[in-house]
């Protein structure tokens, strides 16, 4: 049943991707490069931070042990970084901050990607097991900080892009 309603999901998904107009043209006769505005180049944190928030409230998984209201992704565009924030529970081990951050990291790679057509998002294997987390990080830096109520460090990393993370991608699965 499961494995139906994610095929129905991504038949969706592929409907209104197909219907989205990928490369626009553009009529660059009457550019006046003093009055045209640069064209954004890189991610819209806030939008990346809402959407993988709505991800992780739409699945099943329970991560009971995440503090509500301190799960935070924010970053810069100059330099290329992404910063992953959470304050677990008193008791969380180092395994479950980690089943957590597999999920994050594929899910920031799917929005990235919907974000700009230019970053791949994660693949999976042909037993539906991640194997990557998108090609975002081949381009920018990863902070992920995760610690516990009394300040303990579960997982403070500084990815450089490119990078191999230290995180299973298919230590979640869908």
């Amino acid at each position: 049943m499961k494995k139906r309603i994610y095929i129905i999901l991504c038949f969706i998904m592929l409907i209104l991707v197909s219907c989205v107009e990928k490369n626009p043209r553009r009529n660059y006769s009457n550019f006046n490069p003093l009055t045209a505005a640069p064209e954004f180049d890189g991610l819209d944190f806030l939008s990346l931070h809402n959407d993988v928030l709505t991800a992780i409230m739409s699945e099943k998984t329970p991560f009971f042990y995440i503090k509500q209201d301190s799960f935070d992704i924010s970053g810069s565009n100059d330099p290329k970084v992404i910063v992953v924030k959470a304050v677990c529970l008193n008791g969380t081990v180092v395994e479950e901050a980690d089943l957590f951050l597999s999920m994050v990291l594929n899910f920031i790679g799917y929005v990235a990607a919907e974000q700009d057509g230019k970053y791949l998002p994660p693949t999976m294997d042909n037993s539906n097991t991640y194997i990557d987390f998108g090609t975002v990080f081949t381009e920018y830096d990863l902070d992920l900080d995760i610690t516990d109520d009394n300040g303990k460090v579960l997982v403070k990393k500084h990815i450089k892009a490119g990078d191999k993370i230290p995180i299973e991608p298919g230590y979640w699965k869908e």
